[in-house]
This record gives C-alpha cells, structure tokens and sequence, in this order.
C-alpha cells in the first residue's frame, strides 16, 4: 500500500467529475469517442464508424464539444472533430485496462464486479 497522501476532491471537483462520468456515461456518446482515438473525422464518417443516425450523431457532437472534451474544425462544408481533451483518452484507458470486460456480466451487478477487480 502506498504511503502517499492523495488530496481529496472538494465539492467543486466532485460537481465536475459527475459531469464528466454523466456525459462519457452514455453509450452512443463512446462509440463516437471511441472512432475519434484513431484522429480527426468529419460528421459522416463518425455516422459509419458508428452506424448511428446523422441527427443523433450531430446531437452527440454538440454536446461533447460544448463540455469541451472535443475540438471542432471547419474546413468549407465540413467540419472535423476529434478530441481535445486528452483526459478523455486517458480514462477510458483506466477503466478498460483495471475492468475485464465480459459480457455474462449483468449491468445490476457491474459495480460489485468493479470494486472486486479493483
């Protein structure tokens, strides 16, 4: 066990943090995180990546980018996302890297398996 003193989270930290797990808590929202690791896209070709429709993909996009977990580049009639926040890339690698993912595992059981594997 490490000796290191961690600093806790203040109110405003914890606020920010549900935030963030609030946004990447939805599963459309990963998939198009997901295709954007690979670098920059343009709105249909995250619609291929995904196979979600245009509307919920453009939905999902403005979202990410407004939280500011994804950059926006126009370039004429398109537009180019791809992450800008590397926090974004880092705690998806935490949470795959310290969870094995199966798929027998029931959802109303998933945390009790992550505090388990922890």
């Amino acid at each position: 066990m490490s000796t290191s003193t961690k600093v806790l989270p203040d109110d405003t930290m914890i606020a920010q943090m549900a935030e963030i797990f609030q946004i990447m808590g939805d599963e459309s929202r990963l998939k198009i995180l997901r295709s954007l690791m690979g670098g920059a896209l343009t709105v249909n070709e995250i619609v291929g990546a995904t196979g979600q429709s245009q509307a919920n993909v453009s939905k999902h996009l403005s979202l990410l980018t407004r939280s500011g977990m994804l950059d926006r580049r126009k370039e004429g009639t398109r537009a180019w996302y791809s992450i800008k926040d590397p926090m974004v890339i880092a705690l998806c690698d935490a949470v795959c890297q310290n969870r094995p993912i199966t798929t027998d595992t029931p959802k109303t059981n998933s945390i009790e398996t992550f505090k388990t594997n922890s």
